[in-house]
Formats: C-alpha cells, structure tokens, sequence
C-alpha cells in the first residue's frame, strides 16, 4: 500500500516581537516605518512585530518607569528617550535602564538630529555640542526638504518625514553615529558619568544606532550591499 503523501507546508517565518516604550509621536512612526522597511526588505528571514507603548514627552525616565511597571521578567524591553536639557532625570532613566537590562536608545540632545544623519552627508557631521532642544530644526527641514511653516511635531509631517527614509539611510544614519562615537571616546572632555558610573557623553551622543544594528542584523540575511 502506498504512502498517502502530505501537503508540504510553507516554511514557517518567526516573528521577533519587540516591547518599545517612547517619548512621542516621532519614535513611535520612525519605528514603525522601520518594521516596515524590514518585514518587506527582500533579505528578510524573520519578521518583527512592534507592541508600542507612547509614554509623552517630558521626562527622560517616563518610557524607563512605565516599562518596570508593565514589563514581565521574561520581556527585555526597548526603551527610547532623549536628554532635552534634563541632566538628571536623564541619567537616572541611563542608571534604571542599565540596571533592569533594558535595551536602551537614548539620544543626547535629542531625536531630530538621529532624523537628520539618515539624510546628512557624512563631512557636514555635526560634532560640536549644541544645548538648544530646537538646535537641528533648521537642518531637519533642509535635509526633508520641507518648508520653514512646517512643525516637526505636526503628525502629517513626522510620516512624511520617516516617509522618505530608506533601507539606505539608516545604514547610512548608522555610519555617521559610529563616526561620532569614535570622536567621542577620543575626546575625553566629552565623557561623562551617571551616579552610578555609567558613561555617556556631552550631545551629541546617540544610543540608538546600535539597536537598529543589531536588529537588522537579526532580520536581514547577512549582505554587504544596500
């Protein structure tokens, strides 16, 4: 008697979920437009779903507080905010990060100017210190080509700007802030210390990067070419 022969099924996709806690509008469709580029990127050999969770802006520690009170032990979740001229609340949210083992991407000032490096060609980097949260608006609106009426904060105009970033520019984005990163650590007057000795350096300063590195990295077949 033959066999009866199966159906063969479809190679089955994981999924990688992520647990993502913001500060507002602009990480939360940043991140989404990413899970896009990557779910539908051509290379991709696992899916990622975002659970996100906007905490407001205001407080560094917010995202950090509200992912301790709703976070499981076996959920490591990401949380993203940004230094906005709040040096304590700022190294605390760093020192309550490190201590749960959350996956942290912070941005020192803030998130504008991780926006601007995914378009900003690499010898116009901004290296030098700048304390005003509104320092990158200007160059935000050059390198997206929109008009000085625009509010960055408006939600039609946060989408058009994720929008226009490719696959491209956040490896390109990526780059830069290694870049940065390798200026800093030379530069030791930029180092600086949290009460618990944990290091971050004077803006700018950006976390981030290595996130969205190793979730690619993670996502995508290993490739050289963009």
């Amino acid at each position: 008697m033959s066999k009866k022969m199966l159906p063969v099924r479809p190679k089955r996709k994981f999924e990688h979920q992520i647990f993502a806690y913001y500060e507002g509008e602009q990480e939360e469709e940043y991140f989404s437009h990413l899970k896009t580029l990557i779910n539908e990127h051509v290379k991709n050999n696992l899916k990622i779903k975002i659970v996100p969770k906007n905490c407001g802006g205001g407080n560094p520690k917010t995202p950090v507080l509200t992912a301790i009170k709703n976070c499981s032990a076996n959920k490591t979740p990401l949380v993203v905010f940004d230094f906005d001229n709040k040096k304590k609340e700022f190294e605390e949210a760093i020192d309550l990060s490190i201590k749960n083992k959350f996956k942290m991407g912070y941005f020192n000032i803030n998130f504008d100017y991780w926006l601007v490096l995914h378009k900003l060609e690499k010898n116009k980097i901004i290296y030098g210190e700048k304390s005003s949260n509104d320092a990158y608006v200007k160059i935000l609106k050059e390198v997206y080509q929109l008009s000085d009426r625009d509010d960055i904060k408006n939600s039609d105009i946060i989408k058009k700007i994720v929008s226009k970033i490719t696959l491209d520019d956040v490896y390109h984005a990526i780059d830069c802030c290694k870049l940065i990163e390798k200026r800093n650590k030379s530069t030791p007057e930029k180092k600086c210390y949290t009460q618990k000795n944990n290091i971050y350096y004077t803006n700018p300063d950006m976390q981030i990067y290595k996130v969205v590195e190793k979730l690619l990295n993670k996502c995508l077949k290993k490739t050289k070419s963009r």
